[in-house]
């Protein structure tokens, strides 16, 4: 079965999955499952009961997100973001020993474990976990991830609050214990954007999963503010203040609930960039992103030439002009997918006698280890989680930027959110003449 935007019923036991029936459901035939999906009989009440519980509890106070500066809008909200976090934990842990098991939250994990779901790379790897993470707060069910393909991201992320998530593994350990229906969701690429992402606006999603044990999520798009619009969504977006927050607000408050703290592995990697991780007033730090395509580090077309690189130095450099007309020292950081880029940009930069820094090591893709890397890693583990250590490096110190400039690449566009970094984006249709936008995350702007 190929992995189009369908979804597939399996059944499976406590040792392994065992298949006993597989059913592949079209889109059109939805209907089916809301009328006759298993466990719908006791829905009505589940739903009332998840109601009756939100009423009588608290909800986050309702107050605007303050966008006058970049320092009072982090802190609005990280605010924010840990109120959440604290109702999450409540709602999700608040089943009573009384409460049908129908009706208890289910988990909904994340799933990338396997080399053949080609998940994308972490920009949409980390796209697809947002969107999954607000499936799950605004469905109130568990929040897992199993993101173990090429390497586990525990080995360069920790999660910043352990009562909050766990490996999927340890979902699976508590699934086990009976028989369990699955219910697995794909949206993979984008060839399911329209279609599937429009009809979460109008999905009766509690219903849909209803009597279901677990979810299994594979998916690399944003469609978290799709969710929020959803009608029978709607209500518990408002108790968390979501319908007051913009895309890149969203995606920012789910890296401060998960990827705020990096490993001793990363942290040891990082040190040579202690300059630019840091904050400080006396230096301007300008990030630069291009994504040139066309294969040079995945299967996939074109997005810019190489004739960029020239945009980009410009507008790095009137930046770096700026911050020393105010006396700032300037730190430019560029991350590229091509070498032959990042040879152009040292080039060009050394010409103007600015100083630039880059990640050392090869250039990979995390969905595309090569086959040598995969038979080098069961000779030695460690040696795929340093080949992919750099793309997780750059993405990081791209958050750490007082200014951005980037190219159309989640990657970047991820990164630019993850830190709220004032960002203007190069468009694919106005290279020629170096045509940057300012990239905000403003409601009904394209911002894939």
């Amino acid at each position: 079965m190929t992995k189009t935007a369908g979804l597939v019923l399996k059944v499976a036991t406590v040792s392994k999955y065992f298949i006993i029936s597989t059913l592949a459901i079209s889109l059109s035939s939805y209907a089916y499952l809301f009328r006759y999906g298993p466990g719908n009989s006791s829905y009505d009440q589940c739903l009332h009961d998840t109601l009756r519980y939100s009423l009588s509890h608290d909800s986050i106070a309702e107050h605007p997100v303050d966008r006058s500066n970049r320092v009072s809008h982090v802190q609005d909200l990280d605010s924010l973001a840990a109120e959440i976090e604290a109702l999450y934990i409540r709602s999700t842990n608040s089943a009573s020993p009384s409460t049908p098991h129908a009706c208890i939250p289910k988990p909904i994990i994340f799933d990338c474990s396997s080399r053949f779901q080609e998940c994308g790379g972490l920009g949409d790897r980390l796209k697809g976990l947002a969107s999954t993470f607000y499936l799950a707060l605004l469905t109130n069910s568990r929040f897992y991830y199993h993101w173990t393909f090429p390497t586990d991201v525990g080995n360069y992320f920790m999660a910043s609050n352990s009562s909050l998530s766990s490996p999927a593994r340890t979902a699976r350990s508590f699934m086990g214990i009976q028989y369990v229906t699955m219910f697995e969701w794909w949206c993979m690429n984008w060839h399911c954007m329209v279609r599937d992402i429009r009809r979460t606006r109008e999905w009766n999603l509690p219903k849909l999963w209803h009597g279901y044990s677990s979810i299994i999520s594979h998916t690399n798009m944003a469609y978290w503010d799709v969710l929020i619009q959803n009608p029978f969504l709607g209500a518990t977006a408002r108790r968390y203040n979501l319908h007051l927050l913009r895309q890149d607000e969203m995606f920012y408050i789910f890296t401060r609930l998960f990827f705020t703290k990096m490993t001793s592995f990363m942290g040891l990697a990082l040190e040579p960039y202690r300059d630019l991780m840091s904050p400080s007033s006396d230096r301007v730090k300008v990030g630069v992103q291009l994504r040139i395509g066309n294969d040079t580090a995945w299967h996939e077309g074109p997005r810019h030439s190489l004739a960029a690189v020239g945009c980009f130095v410009e507008k790095a450099k009137l930046k770096c002009e700026e911050g020393n007309r105010q006396s700032k020292e300037c730190l430019i950081f560029v991350s590229t997918d091509s070498q032959r880029a990042l040879e152009l940009f040292r080039a060009r930069f050394k010409l103007l006698g600015i100083s630039m820094m880059a990640t050392d090591g090869p250039i990979s893709h995390i969905d595309k280890p090569s086959q040598s890397l995969i038979r080098q890693h069961f000779v030695d583990p460690q040696s795929i989680i340093t080949e992919h250590s750099r793309v997780f490096m750059d993405w990081i110190l791209l958050t750490k930027m007082d200014y951005l400039y980037i190219s159309r690449s989640g990657f970047s566009e991820t990164a630019a959110f993850a830190g709220m970094v004032p960002t203007e984006r190069l468009a694919v249709r106005d290279e020629y003449r170096c045509g940057f936008y300012p990239w905000t995350g403003e409601a009904g702007s394209k911002l894939w």
